[in-house]
């Protein structure tokens, strides 16, 4: 027995406890909140603008009575404006250097006497600006009134002279009423060496004294009134000092908590059995919407059940209805876009399709056509030989090796030194053509010969300096095909002088979308070579130099010709 009753005991202790906690930082946050509007009270612009007016009224004579009284009444107007709106406030008192009183009604109008604001007045001079706070439990006026008071100081300049005081009154009553009616309880309020400041026993119906009351410790029995017993919680706040008293009856805590705990119960029971109906609902209502999207994929037109036959037009003929949850439009919706997609890639296939039958045929006809000019090249070089017509032999004979090394399909890469071998018959032709119209310098280091080089690379960035340099100036044109090594890239250059490309054509040819004139395979098809063959980071540039002329670079990966075909041996 007398171990369920302290296990009692410890269960209301603990009830009241935490509760009080609760309470407690409630009412101090409503206490600090008072507090923290003084601050910034003080710190007013308004405030402090018509304080420094009030401070030049006492100090130049040229201000007038009239100049000081309208001061007064802007720092009356700002302290007003302040103070509205909190209701716990019930006025705002402003005493001026000399000790002259000035109330602000909020609420209801109180004003303290002289005696009474001339000790709040000193307690705040002595803080220098911080806040005060202050009971007159003696004096039954204020005796549910605590005061929060700040001395207000110039901050132009940082002269921090006197304006005067200005303190708060604040119902402690309405402050701790909403907590004390919705439990019934009494509520004390100490001081930091046991001296009640407030009092509030209204709802509490005992005939126990306050000083029996605030006996009792947490260790005590349980004091007994009117056949009532009675426990009390107490609790001290680190931030005014007090020390709060909660007298409660041990029925109202256990009817408090046993409502409480009931309504939990309640509440919880509710919120389960919400929960399991509508998840029924939301179970039903998505399998109900799932069904409804499987008959919908059943209504596709297909032809024997092949995938491959899917009438896609057919989807806009063929809606869903009845579904309203996001999940499974989107799921129906993905099923559309991949029923199209699928269409999509069925088509390009079939177009690749025909596109790689049309590129075997035409591949058979290429294969008989420069083999036919190369050996109709040969018959006409044997009889201009015979005939004796010198001029026309290395032409020719240029041309025909040209024929023979483009008609070649085994090798796509080649040695430099084989580059520019090739070159050289395309130049001995050009020569033929333009004479003395153009200047060709070769600089290319030994070292470099045996590089690996796609074939046929260089003869397109020399074709491009004769179509756009050369053809289109009347004086020589200057030529120069370089080949160097850069940062581990190998780099084939070919500069010409002569007008620069126009910048809408250079951003064609930088695009691929200029065309190559005649039958040539143009830039663009040797800097997709290139990248295929070495990487996406190399392939052709061009840009316009105003000492050089046109510029067309060919960036290659530095490797040589035996290494490369050892990692590459189908090429």
């Amino acid at each position: 027995m007398l171990t369920n009753s302290f296990q009692s005991w410890q269960f209301i202790r603990q009830l009241m406890g935490d509760h009080l906690e609760m309470s407690v930082s409630r009412i101090e946050e409503l206490i600090r909140t008072e507090e923290r509007l003084s601050y910034d009270i003080i710190t007013d612009d308004a405030l402090q603008l018509a304080g420094s007016m009030l401070l030049a009224s006492y100090d130049d004579p040229a201000y007038t009575a009239y100049d000081k009284s309208r001061a007064i009444n802007n720092l009356i107007a700002a302290i007003r404006i302040k103070v509205e709106g909190h209701n716990n406030i019930v006025s705002a008192n402003y005493l001026l250097p000399e000790g002259i009183q000035y109330t602000i009604s909020n609420t209801r109008y109180l004003r303290p006497e002289e005696r009474i604001f001339k000790v709040i007045e000193q307690y705040a001079l002595d803080k220098e600006g911080s806040s005060v706070i202050m009971s007159f439990t003696d004096e039954a006026v204020y005796a549910n009134y605590l005061i929060i008071a700040r001395q207000i100081r110039e901050r132009a300049n940082q002269t921090l002279r006197n304006i005067g005081v200005v303190y708060l009154l604040i119902d402690m009553r309405q402050i701790t009423e909403l907590y004390r009616r919705s439990n019934g309880y009494g509520l004390i309020i100490e001081d930091s060496a046991g001296h009640i400041l407030f009092s509030f026993m209204d709802e509490l119906k005992t005939n126990l004294s306050i000083e029996e009351l605030t006996a009792i410790d947490w260790d005590r029995r349980f004091p007994r009134s009117s056949g009532e017993f009675f426990a009390v919680a107490v609790l001290d706040s680190e931030h005014t000092q007090y020390r709060y008293r909660v007298i409660s009856p041990i029925t109202a805590v256990y009817n408090q908590y046993s409502r409480s705990i009931l309504f939990v119960i309640l509440l919880y029971s509710i919120v389960v059995l919400g929960m399991l109906f509508a998840a029924m609902l939301s179970t039903r209502s998505v399998t109900g919407q799932l069904m409804k999207l499987v008959k919908y994929i059943q209504t596709i037109p297909k032809n024997n059940g092949r995938i491959d036959s899917i009438d896609i037009t057919m989807l806009k003929t063929h809606p869903i209805t009845g579904i309203d949850i996001s999940e499974v439009i989107a799921l129906k919706n993905a099923y559309d876009e991949m029923l199209i997609r699928i269409n999509t890639l069925m088509n390009h296939a079939y177009n690749q399709l025909i596109i790689i039958k049309n590129a075997e045929i035409s591949a058979l006809q290429a294969q008989f056509n420069p083999h036919f000019l190369y050996n109709t090249l040969n018959s006409v070089y044997w009889a201009a030989n015979t005939a004796g017509y010198e001029d026309i032999i290395p032409i020719i004979r240029s041309l025909s090796i040209l024929m023979r090394e483009a008609i070649d399909g085994k090798n796509h890469v080649v040695p430099l030194e084989k580059e520019l071998e090739i070159l050289s018959h395309y130049i001995n032709i050009q020569k033929q053509r333009y004479a003395d119209r153009f200047e060709l310098e070769l600089n290319v280091e030994t070292d470099y010969l045996n590089s690996a080089v796609p074939k046929f690379t260089l003869q397109p960035l020399l074709e491009n300096a004769f179509t756009h340099g050369v053809e289109n100036m009347l004086e020589p044109c200057r030529i120069l095909v370089s080949v160097y090594d850069e940062d581990e890239v190998l780099v084939c250059e070919v500069c010409n002088t002569g007008s620069i490309i126009d910048e809408e054509i250079l951003l064609k040819l930088s695009q691929n979308t200029v065309k190559p004139k005649g039958n040539g395979v143009g830039l663009a098809n040797i800097d997709f070579r290139i990248k295929s063959l070495f990487g996406s980071q190399y392939g052709i540039t061009l840009k316009n130099d105003l000492q050089k002329g046109v510029i067309v670079r060919a960036e290659l990966k530095r490797t040589i010709i035996s290494e490369y075909l050892k990692q590459n041996p189908e090429l």
